[in-house]
């Protein structure tokens, strides 16, 4: 899930920055390494702590 958000918000994030030029694939493929060496790392510490939050919420409303 997070390698695809990565992949798409990259790509979305490089279009309205750059627009469409020659060259968008070559800065969407910078940019998406980069993508990826942040957001399944911060996903895998941050996804146990929401998972959690989220129970504790549940636990309370109910």
């Amino acid at each position: 899930m997070s390698t695809s958000m990565a992949i798409i918000l990259s790509f979305a994030m490089t279009v309205s920055y750059a627009g469409f030029v020659p060259n968008l694939f070559s800065i969407w493929i910078q940019r998406l390494v980069i993508s990826l060496a942040i957001g399944p790392p911060v996903a895998l510490i941050l996804l146990p702590l929401v998972m959690r939050l989220v129970s504790r919420i549940v636990r309370e409303s109910s």
